[in-house]
């Protein structure tokens, strides 16, 4: 992880620091400082504008919950925006105090 922030507020070094997401399919895997590991599974919808994303966490504090979100990529630079569950998606790749979104930013490593 390369960036990132949450409502509105940009998150700090450590907690970027040996961030890493790995996506195989549909299941993905985040780990995060301090050893957090959340796994679940995506779905994208590449047709709507900006390009949709939904994420169920397999574990963790949103366990079986539909999380909407946004993403982009571009060139090895992926960022999603993704909002509470029961929330709107988000519209735009920012995030808003007190809005309970949040924003990461994935370099590839390869």
């Amino acid at each position: 992880m390369i960036a990132g922030e949450a409502d509105g507020k940009a998150l700090a070094d450590g907690a970027l620091k040996d961030g890493k997401l790995v996506i195989k399919g549909d299941p993905y895997r985040v780990m995060l400082a301090g050893n957090s590991v959340i796994t679940g599974k995506q779905k994208l919808d590449p047709t709507k504008a900006p390009k949709a994303i939904d994420i169920m966490d397999a574990t963790g504090p949103n366990k079986g919950k539909v999380c909407p979100g946004i993403y982009e990529i571009q060139g090895d630079v992926l960022r999603v925006v993704f909002a509470q569950p029961g929330q709107p998606r988000p519209t735009q790749f920012a995030t808003v105090a007190n809005s309970g979104q949040w924003m990461h930013v994935w370099q590839r490593v390869k």
